[in-house]
């Protein structure tokens, strides 16, 4: 019934579809690619710098990583390089450009097995993630009808 398809990305850029993902020994991979992480400033955050932010609400990093994306411009506030003791504003919209290497997954195919108006049943590989942690290969990118 289902068959997984080629994943393709449309670049508005270049106005092109490209194929982002290529197949290894059984193994779908992603070439690595670059993400934005946005986010308004919350409430609590105004007034506040943006390091001391970073570092207390986003534990991904030690802060240190996250004063050299701000020095290199590569975390923003709406979309424009500020300094480390920037004090956030309502309103702010906040940018973080992040550089992605996702997991490689199973190119074992996912099938549905039963669809109807209320559920989609599906057999999917382990390795294959149901949300959208990883942008590119989650299992809905998978599934075509």
């Amino acid at each position: 019934m289902g068959t997984l398809f080629n994943l393709m990305h449309y670049c508005p850029q270049n106005k092109q579809l490209f194929e982002f993902s290529f197949l290894v020994s059984g193994l779908r991979k992603v070439y690595p690619y670059y993400f934005t992480f946005t986010t308004f400033t919350k409430g609590r955050w105004v007034g506040e710098k943006i390091l001391d932010v970073f570092a207390r609400e986003f534990r991904a990093h030690p802060a240190e990583e996250y004063e050299r994306c701000i020095q290199a411009g590569t975390l923003t506030v709406n979309y424009k390089k500020v300094a480390t003791d920037y004090k956030l504003k309502h309103n702010d919209l906040l940018a973080n450009i992040v550089h992605r290497h996702e997991v490689p997954v199973t190119s074992q195919p996912v099938t549905i097995i039963h669809m109807d108006e209320d559920i989609v049943v599906v057999n999917k590989p382990a390795s294959i993630p149901v949300s959208v942690l990883y942008v590119n290969l989650f299992l809905i990118e998978r599934i075509h009808y």
